[in-house]
C-alpha cells in the first residue's frame, strides 16, 4: 500500500505554522529531500531546516545529497565555542560558514540546514560579504601592490607557507593562496602582471595538481580589519564600555590591528547594525524546525545567561549583554511569522502511516543468524534495500549473505535502486537508521546496519569518522568469519582464523577467537566488538618501576628510575595458549642480566617483572613471569 505524507500536500502560508508527524529513521531525509526537490522544479524558493539537535543537520546534509544528488544542500556551521568564550572559532568552520552566508545571500543554496544554537546567532551584514568577495581568473593582469592590499582588506594572513583556509605567500612570479571556502589552496603562476595559470596543490608535498580557471576570494574573517573598520570599533568601545579604554588589551590589539581571541563576541562594534539569519534569507523561503526547536532554544539561552552571570564580572574583558550578540527563542518565532513555516517533531503515528521496521538483527549465536531478516522480506509485500557503511562493508556484507542463502544485488545510487525491477538490492551509503516508505505507488523498506548489527553498531560524530583511518575491513559481527578466513591481528599481525570457543575466565565465560599467526601457534584472544561499538577496551597496565639495586655496596634500590626496557603491559584479555601453563624465569648472574629481545617488546609477549638481586648500579634486574 502506497503512503504519501501529507507535508508534501499541504498549502503551506505566511503566519502559518502546522506540525507533522516525523518520520522514522532517515525516512526525514527522504521526505525533506522531497519537499526540496518540489519546491525547486515549481521554483518556490529556498527550504530553511532548523535541527533542535547539530547532529541531525550534517546527518541530513549528507542522507539528502544522497536521495536528491541534484539539490544544493549546505550546512552553515557552528563556531564550536561556549558563549562568550575567549577562543575564536577555528579557521576551516569560519571558511564554510562565510562560504554558506555568500551562497545564501547569492541565492545558490537549495537546502539550507542549521543547528537551533547557530540560528540565535546574530550575523555580519549580507553586504559586507558580497561586496568583498572577489574572483581572480586566468588572463587578469594583475597589480601585486593592489592585490597585497586587497588581502589585508580582506583579512588574510601573509605566511612563509600556506596550509589553512585565510593564508597567502609570494614567492618571486608564484603566489599561494588559501581562499576561505576552498577546500584546496592555489598556486598563481604570473608572466609578467598577466596571469598565466592558476593550479590547485597539495598542502602536504607543496606540488600542483590540476589547473582551474579562476578562484572565488571570499572575506578572511567575518568582520573587517582595515582602518576604517578599527577606528569605527575603537568609537563604539568607549561609547558601549565605561572606564579608561587603555586598560583593556582587547583595545589596544585593535589599534595595532590584531585580533584578540574571542574578537567574535563583540560584532557589534564593528558594524552599526548586525543582521540575523532571516536576514539573509529570500522572502520565499520555506522555513522548517526539525525535532523539538523550542526545548533546544530554552536550554541554549539559559546556558547563554549563566555564562554572562560568570564572566560578567570580569572587569579585564567587559561584555555585551546576551540580547546584542543572540536572539531568544521568543524573538526567533516572532521574526520567523514573516516566512510559510512548519513543523516536524515526533508524534503518534497516523492512520494510514507506513507500518515501523520490525527487527531483523543478525544473531550470530543461532543456527540461521540471519533467520529474522529472511521472514522480514518474505514476509514484506515491497522492495527491500540494505544499506552498508561503505563499499568495503558492502563486499562483506555481500559474501557474507550470499553464504546464508540471501542474493542481494548491488545498486550505486538510490536512483538506481528506484528504477531496478529487483527485489532484494545492497548498496553502499552510511543512512543513520532504516525505515520503510513509499513513492511512485511502490513500497520499500530501508534496511541499515544499526538494524543488522543492533548490539555493536552506533553512529559515529565526524570528529571519529576523520579519526578513523579504514573502516572497509572492520567487522561488525564474529558470524561474518568463517573458519579459514585471512585476518590481521592487532598484536600478532597476518593470521587465520580457527574458530571460536568458550572458556570460564575470571568470573566470567567471555568467547575467545582462535588465530593461528607466524609468530604465534593458536593465538586465543578475547572477542571485542568493533571500534564503532559502544563497548571501552580495557586499561592497559603499566610495569612497576625499576627497583635494581646497587653493586656490592648494599645501597636500597633506587625507586624513581625508571626501567629503560619497560613497555605496557599487553592488555588482559589478548594471551597466547602457552601463557596459560609456561613459566619464563631469565637467568641473572652478578654481573650480567638476560634482557628480553626487540622482538619480544614488538610483540608484547611476556609481562615480566622486576626483582631485587646484587648486581651493579649499570645494570637493571628483569625477572618475571608470564601473565595472562
Amino acid at each position: 500500500m502506497a503512503h504519501s505524507s501529507p507535508l508534501l500536500d499541504a498549502s503551506l502560508k505566511t503566519g502559518a505554522r502546522p506540525s507533522f508527524a516525523l518520520p522514522e529513521g532517515s525516512g526525514d531525509a527522504l521526505l525533506l529531500a522531497r519537499l526540496a526537490r518540489q519546491r525547486v522544479e515549481n521554483k518556490l524558493g529556498m527550504l530553511a531546516i532548523v535541527c533542535a539537535d547539530p547532529h541531525d543537520a550534517e546527518r541530513l546534509k549528507d542522507e539528502i545529497k544522497w536521495f536528491a544528488p541534484e539539490l544544493r544542500a549546505h550546512v552553515l556551521p557552528d563556531w564550536e565555542t561556549l558563549p562568550y568564550d575567549a577562543i575564536s572559532p577555528h579557521q576551516d568552520l569560519v571558511s564554510e560558514r562565510l562560504e554558506t552566508l555568500y551562497l545564501i545571500a547569492r541565492g545558490e543554496v537549495d537546502v539550507l540546514l542549521v543547528a537551533a544554537s547557530t540560528a540565535l546567532q546574530r550575523l555580519a551584514p549580507a553586504q559586507y560579504i558580497v561586496a568583498r568577495t572577489f574572483f581572480i581568473k586566468v588572463g587578469d593582469k594583475l597589480d601585486e601592490a593592489a592585490l597585497r592590499a586587497q588581502f589585508h582588506m580582506a583579512g588574510y594572513t601573509h605566511m612563509q607557507q600556506v596550509v589553512s583556509p585565510g593564508e597567502w605567500t609570494a614567492r618571486g612570479s608564484l603566489i599561494d593562496l588559501f581562499p576561505m571556502g576552498s577546500a584546496v589552496p592555489y598556486r598563481i603562476d604570473l608572466f609578467g602582471a598577466d596571469i598565466e595559470s592558476i593550479k590547485t596543490f597539495d598542502v602536504d608535498t607543496q606540488r600542483s595538481i590540476y589547473p582551474v580557471r579562476e578562484i572565488r576570494l571570499l572575506p578572511g574573517r567575518e568582520f573587517p580589519l582595515d582602518e576604517e573598520a578599527r577606528t569605527a570599533f575603537r568609537g563604539r568601545f568607549r561609547e558601549v564600555f565605561e572606564g579608561d579604554p587603555s586598560r583593556f588589551a582587547m583595545y589596544k590589539d585593535m589599534a595595532n590591528g590584531v585580533a584578540t581571541a574571542g574578537i567574535e563576541y563583540y560584532l557589534p562594534l564593528f558594524y552599526e547594525q548586525t543582521e540575523t539569519l532571516f536576514d539573509y534569507l529570500p522572502a520565499s523561503a520555506l522555513l522548517m524546525t526539525h525535532g523539538r526547536v523550542d526545548e533546544a532554544f530554552t536550554a541554549f539561552w539559559k546556558e547563554i545567561e549563566e555564562r554572562y552571570r560568570f564572566l560578567k564580572a570580569d572587569t579585564i574583558r567587559p561584555l555585551f549583554a546576551p540580547h546584542a550578540i543572540y536572539l531568544d527563542g521568543q524573538s526567533f518565532f516572532v521574526e520567523s511569522a514573516a516566512f510559510a513555516a512548519a513543523t516536524l517533531k515526533a508524534a503518534a503515528p497516523a492512520a494510514d502511516a507506513p507500518p515501523r521496521l520490525p527487527s531483523v538483527a543478525v544473531n550470530r549465536r543461532a543456527d540461521d543468524p540471519v533467520a529474522a531478516l529472511r521472514h522480514f522480506i518474505d514476509a514484506f509485500a515491497g522492495r527491500v534495500l540494505l544499506a552498508a557503511d561503505s563499499a568495503g562493508r558492502r563486499e562483506t556484507m555481500l559474501e557474507y549473505l550470499r553464504n546464508a542463502g540471501v542474493e542481494p544485488v548491488p545498486c550505486e545510487s538510490f536512483a538506481d535502486f528506484l528504477t531496478a525491477a529487483t527485489r532484494l538490492m545492497i548498496t553502499a551509503h552510511p543512512l543513520g537508521r532504516g525505515f520503510i516508505d513509499s513513492e511512485a505507488g511502490q513500497s520499500f523498506a530501508v534496511i541499515t546496519e544499526a538494524e543488522l548489527y543492533a548490539e555493536t553498531t552506533r553512529a559515529r560524530t565526524r570528529r571519529e569518522k576523520k579519526r578513523e583511518t579504514n573502516v572497509d575491513g572492520m567487522l561488525k559481527d564474529l558470524s561474518e568469519l568463517k573458519v579459514g578466513d585471512p585476518v590481521v591481528h592487532a598484536q600478532h599481525g597476518i593470521g587465520r582464523y580457527l574458530g571460536l570457543v568458550n572458556m570460564t575466565w575470571a568470573t566470567a565465560s567471555p568467547s575467545f577467537c582462535i588465530c593461528s599467526t607466524p609468530t604465534t601457534q593458536n593465538c586465543m584472544c578475547r572477542w571485542r566488538r568493533s571500534p564503532s561499538s559502544a563497548a571501552t577496551r580495557a586499561p592497559v597496565k603499566t610495569r612497576r618501576r625499576c627497583t635494581a639495586s646497587a653493586a656490592a655496596s648494599g645501597k636500597k634500590p633506587n625507586a624513581r628510575r625508571r626501567c629503560r626496557y619497560a613497555t605496557p603491559l599487553p592488555s588482559c584479555s589478548t594471551f597466547t595458549r602457552a601463557a596459560l601453563r609456561a613459566r619464563a624465569t631469565p637467568s641473572v648472574s652478578k654481573n650480567t642480566i638476560t634482557t628480553p629481545s626487540l622482538k619480544d617488546l614488538v610483540l608484547k609477549k611476556p609481562a615480566i617483572r622486576p626483582q631485587r638481586s646484587a648486581m651493579s648500579s649499570k645494570t637493571c634486574a628483569r625477572a618475571g613471569r608470564w601473565t595472562a
